[in-house]
């Protein structure tokens, strides 16, 4: 009889949450439901009609996945007024095992289940046997951590470094950054990476030009204005969603860099979130890998790492539910 658990993908802007099983090592998600998070006012709530709807399914152990740091299994989801505690979400559900982990912990757990299919080279590099791993990803926000191989697997360690001070590269982005100022007390890289990042860079530009753009008020009205810059961007019909996007890759190649120069990464760089997969031809340009090797005495070490995009979008979920298996 095949093992069974309930794994959650918890951001600012959905919540996924799954009933897994596993056969013969390899996970499945048999049921899946994609929650728009904001509607709920509370995790509970939300666990509450999932359960409801899967009530004949039972299952061992759960983990759920946190945009947030979390300290001794309580977490603060970053975008939500979310409050999570693994012990009373345990008590009020009635399940023996629920963890909570950081969901770029859980993206390092998911990224040992993916097959080259679902991963997109940027660049080769040298890979590592057993070489440390590093992940970055934006999308409602921006997540890194890094894995460690240990004692026969890989560890994913969390960290909050998408929240570092942003360092512009050039005169455009120290515009940028005086830019952001003006409304922000603090600018970390998570306000440019990121969708709403996207939308503060097209409006930089629109502020530079000082005229609308040829879609302006239709991608800024949209209902996801990051959507609409990248599709312009990438249709190349709208010279200011162009600007937007080239900028944002930029920048998200040269802290892409910057996290390389922090652990190394001789097993690989991977960038994960939702937003790569979705520009993919973007990043897969000249702009990106420019900006993540121009690291002055370092561009050839630069040169030496695989650097990779997830293109599976369920991989944190994936993870939460391989660390649901670890721990039933």
């Amino acid at each position: 009889m095949s093992v069974q658990v309930l794994a959650g993908d918890i951001g600012g802007t959905h919540t996924r949450l799954c009933l897994a099983e596993k056969k013969a090592e390899k996970i499945n998600i048999v049921h899946e439901q994609v929650y728009a998070s904001q509607q709920y006012p509370d995790l509970l709530s939300l666990l509450h009609d999932f359960l409801k709807t899967h009530s004949g399914f039972s299952f061992e152990a759960a983990c759920l996945a946190v945009a947030g740091p979390v300290r001794e299994q309580q977490a603060q989801v970053t975008n939500l007024p979310w409050r999570l505690d693994a012990a009373q979400l345990k008590k009020t559900l009635g399940i023996k095992q629920l963890a909570l982990i950081n969901d770029f912990q859980a993206l390092g757990y998911g990224l040992q289940t993916l097959d080259e299919a679902q991963l997109f080279s940027l660049q080769t590099g040298r890979v590592e046997k057993q070489g440390r791993c590093a992940l970055i990803g934006a999308g409602t926000g921006l997540g890194i951590s890094s894995l460690v191989y240990q004692h026969g697997r890989y560890r994913p360690y969390p960290s909050e470094g998408g929240h570092v001070g942003f360092a512009p590269a050039d005169d455009e982005q120290i515009r940028l950054l005086q830019y952001l100022q003006a409304s922000l007390n603090y600018v970390a890289y998570e306000h440019i990476l990121s969708g709403s990042g996207l939308q503060h860079i097209f409006r930089f530009f629109l502020e530079e030009t000082g005229a609308p753009s040829a879609f302006s008020d239709a991608i800024l009205q949209a209902p996801d204005p990051a959507v609409e810059i990248s599709r312009h961007a990438l249709l190349d019909d709208d010279p200011v969603a162009v600007q937007a996007l080239s900028c944002f890759v930029r920048i998200y190649g040269a802290q892409a860099g910057n996290v390389a120069l922090n652990y190394l990464p001789a097993g690989g760089l991977y960038i994960g979130g939702g937003i790569a997969p979705k520009i993919i031809e973007a990043l897969n340009s000249d702009r990106f890998l420019e900006a993540f090797h121009h690291k002055g005495v370092m561009t050839e070490l630069m040169q030496s790492f695989p650097v990779r995009v997830i293109m599976e979008e369920k991989t944190g979920l994936l993870g939460a539910a391989a660390f649901a298996f670890q721990q039933s």
